[in-house]
Order: C-alpha cells, then sequence, then structure tokens
C-alpha cells in the first residue's frame, strides 16, 4: 500500500446546497453544475500524472457512497465526511488516514481551478521536513493542508479547534495556531480561490486551459411525453439524482396530469408540436449538453449511465450509441426478441427504445430527427452512421413491455420487422405511419 493518502473533500451537487454564493448570479441549478465541473476538474487534475505513487480518496458531503460513485468513477474510494464543522471533519480524515497506517496525508478542496498534481507533490515533498504543510488561497483560506504522522497532539487541537471557518482569517489564524506550538510549517504558493461571483473569471481561465480529454461531457435527457403521468413521475424522481445532468421534457399536449407531474420537478418542461420527432427535435433546441440522450418516459436507464456514455464518447470517432435492448416482462418469447435486438444493433441500427445518446454537434449537422410520423430514429441513425462510428453500450435501458403484452408478442415483432423492411424499400412513412396504426394501435 502507498505511504501516502490524497483526500478531495467535496460536496455532492444538491442545487440550493452548492455554491450558495453563488446562487445570485447562477441559480440553483447553475451554481450545483458550477460546483459539479469543479469537482471534476480537480479530480482530473491531480490524477493527470503520478497515478499510482500516492493513494487517493474521495470524502462528500450530500450525498450517498452510491451516487456519488455514479458520479465520479470506481477509480477511488469515497467515504462520508461525517458530522461536525469543518475543522472536526478535516481532523476526523487525518486520524482514521494515520490509523490506517498512511505515513503522509493531504487534504485538498475543490475551490482553486489551477491546483494540480505538482501542488500535491510539492506538499508531500515538504512533508519531510516539516510536520504540516498548507497551500494558501487568496481568499483568506487555504486550499491543501498536509500533515505528516506522529505530528504531536498539540497540533491537532491547534489547527482544527477554535478556527473561524468560512471567513477570510482561516489561513492567518491557522498559521498563528501552527506558530504558538513551536513546529515548523511549510507553505505552498498562493493560488486564486473561485467562491464569489467576482472570482469567476478564474475558473472560466482554467476551464479553458483544461486539456480537452479530461473535460467531462455534459448530457442532456430530452424525454417526448404525451399523457405518460404513469411513468413520468418516478422517472424524473430519479433521473434528478444524478449530478450534472440536464432533464428537459417535451411535451405535445398532454391532457392526463403529465405537465402538473413534471412541474412538481426541477426540470425544463416545453411545449412542442405533437409527434416525436417535432417533440425530440423541440427539446434539443433548448438543450445545453454536449450529448443528447433522447429516452421515451417508459424507458428506464442503467445505474451509472452518464459514466458509461462518458466512457463511450472517450474515442472522438463515436458519434452516438444506444444501450442494449430489454423490457420489463419475462419470457421466452421476449428473451429471443430481445437477443434479436441486440443482434441487430450491434450492426449498428438502433431505435429509440434504446435510450439513444449523440454528440450535440453531430445531430445537429444530421439536421435533427427527420419531420416523419414514424422511422424518425432509424432513419436520424442512417445519417450519423456517414459521420463516425454508433456504439451499442454493454449496459441495458429496460422498456415497458405494455405493447407487447397488449397486442402480442409475436403480433408486434412482425409488425416491427415489417415496418422496417418496407422503409428500406422505399415506402412512405406516412403511409407505414397508417399501416402500424392499424395493426398495433
Amino acid at each position: 500500500m502507498p505511504s501516502s493518502l490524497l483526500i478531495l473533500f467535496t460536496r455532492y451537487p444538491v442545487p440550493g446546497k452548492a455554491k450558495t454564493r453563488l446562487i445570485p448570479v447562477l441559480g440553483e441549478q447553475g451554481a450545483a453544475d458550477l460546483s459539479r465541473d469543479m469537482t471534476e476538474h480537480t479530480l482530473a487534475a491531480v490524477q493527470l500524472h503520478g497515478a499510482g505513487t500516492v493513494e487517493m480518496q474521495v470524502r462528500f458531503t450530500d450525498g450517498d457512497p452510491a451516487a456519488v460513485k455514479n458520479w465520479l468513477g470506481d477509480e477511488v474510494d469515497y467515504v462520508p465526511q461525517g458530522d461536525g464543522d469543518l475543522g472536526s471533519r478535516m481532523e476526523r480524515a487525518f486520524r482514521e488516514s494515520f490509523g490506517s497506517g498512511y505515513r503522509k496525508v493531504v487534504i485538498i478542496g475543490t475551490d482553486c481551478p489551477e491546483l494540480g498534481r505538482g501542488h500535491v507533490d510539492e506538499a508531500l515533498v515538504l512533508l519531510e521536513d516539516n510536520p504540516i504543510v498548507l497551500g494558501p488561497s487568496t481568499d483568506g483560506g487555504y486550499y491543501l493542508i498536509g500533515i505528516r504522522s506522529g505530528a504531536p497532539e498539540g497540533l491537532f487541537n491547534a489547527v482544527f479547534r477554535d478556527i473561524p471557518w468560512g471567513t477570510g482569517n482561516v489561513l492567518s489564524e491557522t498559521i498563528n495556531a501552527v506558530a504558538e506550538t513551536g513546529l515548523d510549517l511549510g507553505l505552498l504558493d498562493d493560488l486564486d480561490d473561485v467562491d464569489g461571483p467576482e472570482d469567476l473569471v478564474h475558473w472560466e481561465k482554467a476551464a479553458a486551459a483544461a486539456p480537452k480529454a479530461h473535460r467531462k461531457l455534459t448530457i442532456s435527457i430530452v424525454i417526448p411525453t404525451f399523457n405518460e403521468k404513469e411513468w413520468i413521475d418516478s422517472l424524473l424522481e430519479r433521473l434528478e439524482s444524478v449530478p450534472g445532468v440536464e432533464v428537459i421534457v417535451s411535451d405535445g399536449g398532454s391532457t392526463d396530469g403529465t405537465l402538473e407531474a413534471c412541474l412538481a420537478h426541477k426540470i425544463h418542461v416545453v411545449d412542442s408540436q405533437p409527434g416525436r420527432a417535432a417533440q425530440m427535435n423541440r427539446g434539443a433546441e433548448v438543450a445545453h449538453g454536449d450529448i443528447l440522450l433522447f429516452l421515451h418516459a417508459d424507458t428506464s436507464l442503467p445505474d451509472g449511465f452518464e459514466t458509461a456514455i462518458g466512457r463511450a464518447m472517450i474515442r472522438e470517432d463515436v458519434v452516438a450509441g444506444a444501450f442494449r435492448f430489454a423490457v420489463d416482462y419475462r419470457s421466452a418469447a421476449m428473451g429471443i426478441v430481445e437477443r434479436l435486438a441486440n443482434r441487430r444493433s450491434r450492426l449498428g441500427i438502433v431505435f429509440g427504445d434504446q435510450a439513444i445518446f449523440v454528440r450535440a454537434p453531430a445531430f445537429r449537422l444530421a439536421g435533427g430527427f427527420p419531420d416523419q410520423p414514424i422511422m424518425e430514429d432509424y432513419q436520424l441513425m442512417r445519417h450519423l452512421r456517414g459521420q463516425g462510428r454508433v456504439v451499442l453500450l454493454d449496459e441495458t435501458a429496460v422498456t415497458s413491455a405494455r405493447k407487447w403484452r397488449k397486442k402480442g408478442v409475436f403480433r408486434v415483432t412482425i409488425v416491427n420487422q415489417l415496418v422496417t423492411w418496407l422503409y428500406v424499400l422505399g415506402v412512405g412513412p406516412e403511409r407505414l405511419a397508417r399501416t402500424y396504426r392499424r395493426l398495433i394501435g
């Protein structure tokens, strides 16, 4: 086991709780998004090189380990910070880490976008000759604190008790407290902190300079709805728990209470002309994400879907993809349907029930979904395959089997295949839509 431990202190980005001083200018969601981006930026920056020489841990508030792991990945360990003020939580982290056998422990925050692995490495070197190291931030606090094992008990009492946390005097009070112990203190260079509106320029500068490969792509989920009250509330409740994902409901004139259910959630709702293609295009118009994910209201995404999409999109030749197909009803016949659908999907032929995702620029270059009543997803994917690769993820999206159970597995499967073949042979989508409605409803 490495003798050194790096701990990242962060907050799960819950709107209204994250970056509260920036809410007046960014709004609750915007402030939470910034908190998310800064955490991801810091995590990437300290892992850019020297991987494996220092073990890493994330300690968090306002979330559970599973949610944070889904957000940040499974490369590090996750531990709740626990109760108490900041001093109590940091002291706990140091004591538990030394108890686990680490010789040097460094804690960093996420408020200084210039913070990188070099600062961590320098702190570890300084800990050879100093029992404590601080990285000052320009707002009067510090972005890093490191302590080596065997430090006197009085040091913990000095730097974690009776400090005015949340004020501009944290650094000076801590330096004075260390001086009173008579111990040596190592200091790093000052870094700019992003705390208030006037500090946003520091974040914008650092974000623009960040390596492209280490920026996490943002996802906008577009959900077309028409009388989906049965499904929409539980779907939105789950999606709201995923940090950094924009959710847009594009409604085509629901009359069953779907809109009222949507308004109970912190999402973006837009009105649209009816029709799945028109509704998805309308949602895409207002989306801000790098990736557009088109999700049917009766389809459930797998846990960690955003991480799976991010991994797939690391390759720049990948323009779109989808999840494996499954339904929420088990039978031998449905098992055959699922296997056939996934075999077809490996050839890049995917449909809307599989939660299609696509790079936003590629979607717009393709002209969005074609304005047609059926096979709009198939046609879009044909256009996208001309721009790059379409991938099938190992993870599964589960859609409702209501159509198969109501009309029969054999009937729906045959009609779906028939419509696809006829479309490929050149039969118009309007005529196919009439045929589909007559046979399936």
